[in-house]
């Protein structure tokens, strides 16, 4: 859905292009699938966006899709403390119950479902992937379902290299380049 896309959006429309963010976890040995590094820079991505949306009069949609349903619940947590340690106001309905509710959830929640912008949070960080690895490799659909969410962007948050090594997976990198997150949130405003 998203190839070809750049000639048709207006230089006034145009946010950062799509792209797969690298964020490990600080623990490389954490048995667990959730990496609050990466619901930071998940939680950032929709933030920017909202902000530029404001700035600009845009209404870019947003959904932030994950394969698992722990990472879903923990970044709905996460993002309460998010919304109060960078002052978002509750007029604004980013990471509001409602909008959590709506734009947050497993990629199976939103089949059929589109957005402007999707940020797949991707869980799993270093040695202890395996395991999730060997479920994912079971579902080929889940790739295919993810990018095909998105209207005009794409982010991938989460650790790139063990990405690289899930069956099906891999081929996300054909498409999108690999970057640290800090260098591109500050080159240009999402």
């Amino acid at each position: 859905m998203i190839y070809g896309l750049q000639s048709r959006i207006s230089d006034q429309e145009m946010i950062r292009p799509s792209v797969w963010l690298r964020v490990v976890a600080d623990d490389p040995i954490s048995r667990d699938i959730w990496v609050e590094r990466q619901g930071y820079w998940a939680a950032t991505i929709c933030h920017s966006i909202s902000r530029n949306n404001a700035l600009r009069g845009l209404n870019f949609s947003i959904f932030i899709v994950t394969p698992f349903r722990r990472v879903e619940l923990k970044f709905k947590q996460y993002v309460k403390k998010f919304k109060k340690d960078n002052r978002i106001s509750d007029g604004n309905s980013l990471f509001s119950s409602k909008w959590n509710n709506q734009n947050i959830g497993t990629i199976h929640k939103f089949q059929g479902k589109e957005a402007d912008v999707v940020v797949v949070l991707t869980g799993l960080s270093g040695r202890f992937s395996g395991p999730a690895q060997t479920i994912m490799k079971n579902k080929p659909n889940l790739i295919n379902v993810a990018v095909s969410r998105a209207k005009k962007y794409i982010y991938f948050v989460g650790d790139d290299i063990t990405w690289r090594e899930v069956p099906y997976w891999g081929t996300v990198f054909e498409h999108v380049s690999v970057r640290p997150p800090a260098s591109h949130l500050q080159t240009q405003q999402i």
